[in-house]
């Protein structure tokens, strides 16, 4: 894209906090982005074990912890616990397919990082998806341990655990 394409989009952008009423529309965000970037990174037979048995959870947004347009962060832990103090957890960012390389998931890290910041946390993590590992790498993200996320007995969701 030229930079002057995304110079304008830049100017355009306006990001919002979600409010509960905004749930459906995250959640069908969520599965457009998440069903079209994660094809390419999992096997169809995991993606689609993933799908029928778990992955509704991953495609459920949480309005309370979510910047409308595709991401946010909370000090609750991926797995419903409380984190650390000072620890945040990026959680669900998405971008819609036709909408990638334009810099729309940058932006809403930079206001994750904004919002976490002032509210005094100094480390935040995430469990990327394997195909968002250099997106998360190019956003200051390091570590790259991989572990597996059990959506259930059956189904294992290859992450990477990353944190800055």
């Amino acid at each position: 894209m030229a930079s002057r394409q995304k110079a304008f989009l830049m100017t355009v952008l306006s990001i919002a906090t979600a409010a509960p009423c905004d749930g459906p529309e995250i959640s069908e965000l969520l599965h457009r982005s998440y069903t079209a970037l994660l094809a390419a990174a999992l096997p169809a037979i995991t993606l689609g074990a993933a799908r029928s048995v778990g992955l509704s959870h991953l495609l459920r947004g949480a309005p309370e912890r979510l910047y409308r347009g595709g991401g946010g962060w909370t000090h609750v832990t991926p797995f419903g616990r409380a984190g650390l103090p000072g620890v945040g957890h990026v959680r669900h960012v998405a971008c819609d397919p036709d909408s990638l390389r334009q810099g729309v998931a940058g932006a809403i890290m930079r206001r994750v990082f904004d919002s976490a910041r002032a509210a005094g946390v100094e480390r935040l993590c995430c469990l990327s998806a394997l195909s968002a590992e250099p997106f998360y790498r190019a956003m200051g993200f390091d570590g790259g341990a991989e572990v597996a996320m059990h959506l259930s007995p059956e189904v294992i969701f290859p992450a990477v655990e990353m944190r800055r």
